[in-house]
């Protein structure tokens, strides 16, 4: 095995890959979709194990691997096929043109949030204001508040982060570094709004963007294993209905917004209504919008702040 090049290893992997079962377990299912998604598999996993980049294995397919490589490679392929997330083993997930370091205690951002993103960039495009200011909630490792930095290409953008977790926003303040707008997010630890109530923030916001947690209970017994068993809890379970969560920032964005700011929020699979009548009950919403996904679901609801009375910042 160590004397097989990077061409013929590849090869023989993919097809082990492909079959319905190895090492005595079935490939799960949402790991094995089709045969792209497997090579690209095999090639992160393979290009981690060497620690080079994917572009080597197609420089070098002549290379031979030495044998800690192949054992290396061997033992990251065995963790996937048993249920491991590809960006928990690679450490790292693209979004949004972006690559972003994850771990164990991070969400893996996932295509859907980008239409939460680009919306939000496309909001700010239309902002007249010298400085915006935009409030990411739980942040975990940063994808949307460092893809809006980075993205937003304006000198006035001050992106204000949260997360309970403090090993998240680790991750976050590393990302947010390694793409060059540290100087753009003030990030702080705390649930949700509790992380700026003394940074005099009430009434001075233009956006809020979140992806909350937004899984029921009765969901939660359903999510691929990949999913349940590796990703941190604490960013899926929202509560017995799953839009628990979204009630809360509703309950507590027009705090913090601008008059004719921007509330956008990401959905679970069938909240759409239930989170449209939230914001509807609270009364303190207009222009409410909602956006569907690549597969049609609709994944993120977006509404106008339009006060009709005063709040006040809360203490503590």
């Amino acid at each position: 095995m160590p004397h097989l090049t990077l061409a013929i290893l590849r090869y023989q992997y993919l097809r082990r890959l492909n079959k319905p079962r190895l090492g005595g377990r079935g490939i799960p299912q949402e790991n094995k979709p089709c045969l792209t998604a497997g090579r690209l598999a095999i090639d992160l996993i393979l290009a981690h194990a060497l620690r080079k980049p994917r572009l080597f294995l197609y420089q070098a397919p002549e290379y031979l691997p030495s044998r800690v490589e192949v054992n290396r490679f061997g033992q990251l392929l065995k963790k996937y096929l048993n249920g491991t997330p590809l960006a928990y083993l690679v450490g790292s997930q693209e979004f949004m043109s972006l690559v972003f370091k994850v771990n164990r205690h991070t969400l893996i951002p996932r295509p859907e949030t980008e239409l939460l993103v680009e919306e939000t960039l496309r909001l700010i495009s239309q902002c007249c204001h010298k400085v915006i200011k935009v409030i990411d909630l739980g942040t975990g490792c940063g994808n949307i508040a460092v893809s809006l930095a980075y993205w937003g290409g304006r000198k006035g953008l001050k992106i204000f982060a949260s997360d309970i977790s403090v090993a998240a926003l680790k991750v976050a303040r590393q990302n947010a570094f390694t793409h060059g707008v540290s100087e753009r997010i003030t990030f702080r630890r705390g649930n949700l709004f509790e992380a700026f109530k003394r940074m005099n923030l009430a009434g001075r916001i233009d956006f809020i963007v979140a992806n909350p947690p937004y899984v029921s209970r009765a969901d939660m017994t359903v999510l691929p294993e990949s999913v349940r068993e590796y990703e941190p809890s604490g960013a899926l379970y929202a509560g017995q209905a799953g839009t628990e969560i979204q009630e809360g920032i509703i309950s507590q964005a027009p705090i913090y917004l601008k008059p004719d700011g921007y509330l956008l929020m990401e959905m679970g699979i069938g909240q759409a209504q239930s989170v449209r009548s939230m914001l509807e009950k609270a009364g303190l919403f207009r222009e409410t919008n909602i956006i569907r996904d690549y597969q049609k679901i609709p994944r993120v609801i977006l509404a106008r702040y339009h006060p009709t009375g005063s709040l006040r910042e809360p203490t503590g």
